[in-house]
């Protein structure tokens, strides 16, 4: 692994930083408790299984972002940036797992999954390998992965009641325009703060839309 830079963020914005994803990880956890019990109601091992992997992504991505930016510059603050950019391609990959096994049909969902996961995989090994050199590539490849499901979008509203598609999508535009404003301000001050409060809305967006209209 090559040595990881370390972005200077000042005490206020890792407070907003920390804060904000913690509030996301207990969040996280007790909505993934609420959707996991849901699916046990509903006697669906394939929605168990797939709230599950959903949650696990969630939580673990704003648990990997609060330690990260908690942290005092350290190896071990490296660490956790690598993991916590890590967490953006598993959650990725996890949202896209309720939809692909419990909306879309067997064949395109398997395919899509496929997809997803290949992607969240080579983009895991990358940004281990050396997240500054590959820091362009894990930003284009959040944006075109988190977008693949345009290709099953005839399936989506085949099978998606109008209102879960809504909220998928607003959840996707969320995410894609905190990710262009990661982008063009990682250099300005509170631009990433401001990222991490869109990843909040995308993933609360995302997780309505599972809870109410693909758990049924």
């Amino acid at each position: 692994m090559a040595r990881i830079e370390l972005k200077k963020y000042s005490l206020g914005e890792e407070l907003i930083n920390s804060i904000s994803h913690g509030v996301g990880a207990v969040w996280g956890i007790v909505a993934t408790i609420m959707g996991i019990l849901k699916a046990v109601q509903l006697e669906n091992t394939l929605m168990i299984i797939s709230m599950s992997i959903f949650g696990f992504s969630l939580i673990n991505l704003y648990i990997m972002s609060t330690i990260y930016h908690a942290l005092a510059i350290n190896k071990g603050k490296r660490v956790f940036r690598v993991l916590d950019h890590c967490g953006i391609f598993l959650l990725i990959a996890g949202t896209y797992t309720p939809y692909a096994l419990l909306v879309l049909p067997r064949v395109p969902g398997l395919i899509i999954l496929g997809i997803v996961w290949i992607c969240a995989i080579v983009g895991i090994t990358f940004n281990s390998i050396n997240l500054k050199k590959f820091k362009v590539f894990s930003l284009v490849s959040y944006l075109l992965t988190g977008w693949v499901i345009i290709f099953a979008i005839n399936h989506l509203i085949a099978n998606l009641d109008l209102n879960g598609l809504i909220l998928l999508v607003a959840g996707g535009l969320a995410y894609s325009f905190g990710a262009i404003i990661y982008g063009i301000g990682s250099k300005k001050k509170y631009f990433h703060s401001i990222w991490h409060f869109f990843v909040l809305l995308g993933s609360i967006l995302h997780y309505l839309s599972i809870y109410f209209y693909v758990l049924i």
